[in-house]
């Protein structure tokens, strides 16, 4: 389908059928006719994104017209474009573009929002688990159907309900987290729940990519994770056996004392050293003078 651009201004405002496609029909419907879509699974019609995409309809138009089916007497249902509707709304255009989907059905409805969604903004995780298992409990469709109408991998299907048995609690940690498919692949191995929230937040906090998660969560659950920190538990020496001093250990004390007093006396400091030499050993008595004081 060719793209075209509606701006939002006085003469498209008293418009109403613009172009037909096929059975498609393009209109300009007022925002309060369009109903919310209860099987969407789009949550996140806010924050920059929106605010930016409103002010570029209030600059340029709605370049690609919402899809909407009818639903009532002059009402009609959302099919996708759930963005481009709350920012239309936000820049309180009064109508906006849509392709009038004629004789479709909430199933396929479901299926044209997915597929329309995956197009542009990638949706959440939770987002996308949320859709597929609307197809697969609400439309009573079959895991061949949804892998081959909406091109989705049956491995990715199978994560995705993965990812529904999340607590809320989790799903909206790993929202604010913003934790990618791969990184909550592995997180997802672990049973416990705590467990679970607690790697998801030392994730965050410490920036693991998707490549490294699955080292860290390993080495979590072996227990080895930073082994190096924890301190070693300390393990009963047996008494080391007391050696006697001999000649030959007392020349070398003495040898040292004397190599490290003129070591400081090379240095400039004045020391005086005083060696007593006794039958049962040696004594030293070391004094370093104040400057000018030798």
């Amino acid at each position: 389908m060719k793209k075209l651009i509606f701006f939002p201004g006085k003469a498209n405002k008293k418009r109403e059928e613009i172009e037909s496609f096929g059975s498609s029909v393009i209109r300009y419907v007022p925002v309060e006719r369009i109903l919310p879509n209860p099987f969407h699974s789009r949550k996140n019609c806010d924050g920059e994104a929106i605010i930016r995409l409103a002010d570029s309809i209030k600059r340029y138009g709605i370049i690609e017209p919402i899809g909407v089916r009818r639903f009532t007497a002059g009402k009609y249902e959302l099919v996708f474009g759930e963005r481009r509707l709350c920012a239309a709304k936000l820049a309180d255009v009064e109508r906006v573009p849509c392709i009038i989907l004629e004789n479709i059905t909430r199933k396929t409805s479901c299926e044209l929002n997915y597929i329309e969604n995956i197009m542009r903004e990638p949706f959440d995780i939770h987002e996308k688990a949320d859709s597929i298992e609307t197809l697969l409990r609400r439309f009573d469709m079959s895991d061949e159907e949804i892998c081959r109408n909406l091109s989705v991998y049956r491995d990715e299907m199978r994560f995705l309900l993965d990812v529904q048995r999340l607590t809320s609690e989790e799903k909206r940690l790993a929202s604010s987290c913003k934790l990618t498919s791969d990184q909550l692949r592995h997180i997802m191995k672990i049973d416990n729940i705590h467990v679970r929230k607690h790697l998801m937040r030392i994730i965050c906090e410490k920036g693991i990519p998707a490549s490294g998660c699955e080292r860290f969560v390993d080495e979590f659950m072996k227990g080895t994770l930073h082994k190096k920190e924890m301190p070693e538990k300390e393990k009963k020496q047996p008494p080391k056996a007391i050696r006697r001093l001999v000649l030959g250990d007392l020349r070398v004390f003495t040898n040292s004392v004397d190599r490290a007093v003129e070591v400081v006396r090379s240095s400039g400091a004045a020391v005086e050293c005083v060696k007593n030499m006794a039958d049962n050993g040696v004594s030293y008595t070391i004094s370093v003078l104040k400057p000018g004081k030798v």
